[in-house]
């Protein structure tokens, strides 16, 4: 008896069961991220997290702003150098969310909200029991697993989309910009709290106590947060004195030309110019000089005290008052004149200008030579201590590198809100009423500002591949150790 074949009927039947089995595995991690829902949602700090939240945005809408600086319920509480006229409403609120709203609010106050209300999911689902129950059923651990970390991922992700709709209402209205890039703060607010969820899932895994890979979270936390403090630190000292090296190499170039053109000099001096003949003799001029010196003692002779005075003498002052030709004052000198705009100035370029005019009173190309040597010195220790600034940045950026990115990963919502002068002349205006202390170094002192705005170029200037790609980097190393300790232990 011949036997056919039906490989056609074998092939009709994979596919229904393999739909059916993607069907199923959707159900049920869809299940258990409804059940795992409902779990935080019956927990009070959800209610409360969202409940800030909105007092959160409510706070933010009373905050204005007009011509004469920001207002709040409509009272001027000051800031004058934060008005229409200096920054427009639109670009103010969206400074307002991202300072207030992402940077105090979201990555910190509610993602310590949300660490403790899904710091004991992994930890209560394993001491509970409710995992047995859970491994008896036809689902792998991994995907249990996965699917409680997404869980709770979906509690901020709910937080973050409504703050941020409400945030995008009031920007709307109180602005008058409807500025979609707002939206930005979801994604980048979840990745920052997965970074630091992540860890503390491992914990709870392996201490099994919510307490305790809550308060080692934030241990790692404040230590990530000490690691970027350091690094920011020390690229702005790094760059502080970066830039007293240069202004250490224009004072030197400036003073290597005057001593080129003091050499010339020297060389080929200028013959001095004959005396004009005044036309009297020699006689005449002294008495000329006589009564000019006395004229002059007479003006700027003042009696020690007036009240002592004869009456006669208060008496004949008036007529001698009107008689005594008035002679104008002295005209200034150059140097004079170059003292009030220099007094104008920052101090550092106060301390440039007077070298410069002491290089100019050095007339003599040894005097000029020995100042050149100076600088050089000077220049030299502050090179020196710039490259072991530079040793020690790069240290700590290499351990930063592996460490996730908080802080700057939370700061990339800037450059999807911001254009790139858009708060230029802002900065500008706020720099000129505040600002830390200089940074003297060698012969010079490096302005805050300068400085700060050296560091803030060279961490623009960091990709976003570089700051997300390391710190997802962190982020699976972390959640693969968690995943292989769940699959293999023995519960």
């Amino acid at each position: 008896m011949t036997q056919i074949p039906i490989p056609s009927v074998t092939a009709t039947a994979a596919g229904p069961r393999a739909s059916s089995g993607f069907s199923l595995i959707g159900r049920q991690s869809l299940a258990m991220l409804l059940d795992a829902y409902r779990e935080l949602s019956a927990r009070k700090l959800f209610w409360l997290s969202m409940m800030l939240s909105g007092i959160v945005v409510i706070a933010f809408a009373v905050i204005g702003i007009n011509e004469n600086g920001v207002t709040l319920l409509g009272y001027e509480v000051g800031l004058p150098f934060s008005n229409t006229k200096r920054i427009a409403p639109a670009t103010f609120y969206k400074l307002v969310f991202q300072s207030l709203g992402v940077q105090i609010w979201l990555t910190w106050a509610a993602t310590i909200l949300a660490l403790v209300s899904t710091a004991g999911m992994i930890p209560e689902f394993i001491a509970s029991g409710a995992i047995e129950t859970t491994l008896s059923k036809p689902i792998s651990r991994l995907r249990l697993f996965l699917t409680k970390y997404l869980t709770s991922l979906l509690f901020v992700a709910l937080q973050v989309t409504v703050f941020t709709f409400c945030s995008f209402m009031v920007i709307g209205f109180r602005g008058g910009s409807w500025e979609f890039g707002l939206f930005l703060a979801i994604p980048i607010v979840l990745t920052v709290f997965s970074y630091l969820y992540c860890i503390c899932a491992l914990l709870g895994l392996i201490t099994r106590s919510a307490i305790a890979a809550l308060l080692l979270t934030v241990l790692v936390w404040f230590s990530i947060f000490i690691v970027d403090a350091a690094e920011k630190n020390l690229l702005l000292f790094r760059s502080g004195y970066d830039i007293a090296v240069k202004m250490h190499d224009e004072q030197i170039a400036k003073l290597q030309t005057r001593l080129e053109a003091a050499k010339k000099e020297a060389e080929n001096p200028t013959p001095p110019a004959p005396p004009k003949d005044s036309g009297l003799t020699p006689g005449q001029e002294a008495a000329t000089k006589n009564v000019v010196n006395n004229l002059l003692g007479g003006l700027t002779r003042k009696p020690k005290d007036p009240a002592a005075a004869s009456p006669a003498a208060k008496q004949t002052a008036p007529a001698a008052t009107t008689t005594t030709p008035a002679v104008a004052p002295p005209a200034p000198t150059d140097a004079d004149a170059s003292e009030e705009p220099i007094e104008r100035q920052s101090r550092s370029a106060r301390e440039a200008a007077r070298a410069t005019r002491a290089a100019d009173k050095a007339a003599t190309p040894e005097e000029i030579s020995a100042q050149i040597a100076e600088w050089q010195t000077a220049r030299k220790g502050s090179a020196e201590t710039a490259a072991s600034l530079a040793t020690w940045h790069i240290g700590v950026l290499a351990l930063k590198t592996a460490l996730p990115k908080t802080g700057e990963s939370a700061e990339l919502l800037s450059r999807g809100l911001f254009k790139s002068d858009e708060l230029s002349q802002w900065r500008d205006s706020a720099s000129e009423n505040g600002g830390g202390p200089p940074i003297n170094t060698g012969k010079v002192r490096v302005p805050p500002r300068r400085a700060t705005r050296a560091m803030e170029e060279a961490l623009k200037s960091r990709s976003t591949l570089w700051i997300v790609g390391t710190s997802m980097a962190f982020q699976v190393t972390i959640l693969g150790i968690a995943c292989i300790i769940f699959t293999r232990r023995d519960f």
